[in-house]
């Protein structure tokens, strides 16, 4: 299984930074960016939330979708 990239904003070079979101996105739909300023608090409380999403029952996550937009909320 392929490893998710790990992405820094600190490197100061924009084309980079666009492309690796952008494959990360595309591969993943997700990016996992380092070096943001933000405060290690509210990245840990977003893990948490994050958590509490997930491990809800199937039919709790579902109440949700959207097929409209494909799941879309």
């Amino acid at each position: 299984m392929t490893q998710m990239p790990v992405i820094s904003l600190g490197t100061g070079d924009a084309d980079a930074l666009g492309q690796q979101l952008g494959d990360s996105f595309k591969t993943y739909g997700f990016a996992t960016v380092v070096d943001h300023g933000l405060d290690p608090a509210l990245v840990a409380k977003a893990w948490a939330l994050t958590k509490e999403l997930f491990d809800q029952p199937g039919a709790e996550k579902m109440r949700g979708f959207d097929n409209a937009v494909a799941g879309q909320r």
